[in-house]
């Protein structure tokens, strides 16, 4: 039997553009970042709506902000998991992580804008190569019996330059063994 008065989530379409990554401490497990982050929904969501789920934001400045379309460029730390099985060539995901803070998804559901999302070509990180970048939603529940929250992961992948790294690590080994 149909269920009466079921609605259907809000959908709301979200874009992260990074502009750079900046200070990666691999010791700290921690990296700035420099983003736009866009809002396209019916709901009149908002950037005080949603929590960025892996880290802290620590500046904010609002270029767009009408009921239906929102656009922010936001400074934040967030939190990394180093990789370093392949030190001194290691490779490292950097994920920015955005969820709503009291939208489980039966009210609210990311839909990822591919027009709005990517990685900035001229984007610099001393030391540093971009690899891939992805995204994708995933439904996150914190608790075994709990409605999942709707999840935007935008995901950029960074390995050392391989020409410092040589440099770097092994031609003093090497002018050592000489």
């Amino acid at each position: 039997a149909p269920q009466e008065n079921v609605t259907a989530p809000q959908v709301a379409r979200i874009g992260v553009y990074v502009m750079d990554f900046k200070s990666f401490s691999v010791e700290e497990g921690s990296v700035k970042a420099d983003f736009y982050l866009s809002l396209i929904s019916g709901a009149n969501i908002s950037l005080s709506d949603l929590e960025l789920v892996n880290g802290h934001i620590n500046t904010v400045d609002t270029f767009r902000d009408s009921p239906n379309e929102k656009y922010y460029r936001i400074y934040a730390t967030m939190d990394a998991d180093p990789d370093l099985r392949l030190y001194p060539f290691d490779r490292h995901a950097l994920m920015v992580e955005i969820e709503p803070k009291n939208a489980d998804s039966e009210s609210l559901v990311f839909i990822i804008n591919e027009s709005q999302t990517g990685l900035d070509t001229e984007a610099q990180f001393p030391g540093w190569e971009y690899r891939t970048t992805g995204s994708h939603i995933e439904n996150y529940s914190y608790g075994k019996d709990e409605v999942p929250y709707s999840r935007a992961v935008f995901t950029y992948g960074i390995q050392r330059d391989t020409a410092s790294t040589v440099l770097k690590f092994f031609l003093p080994i090497m002018l050592i063994i000489i």
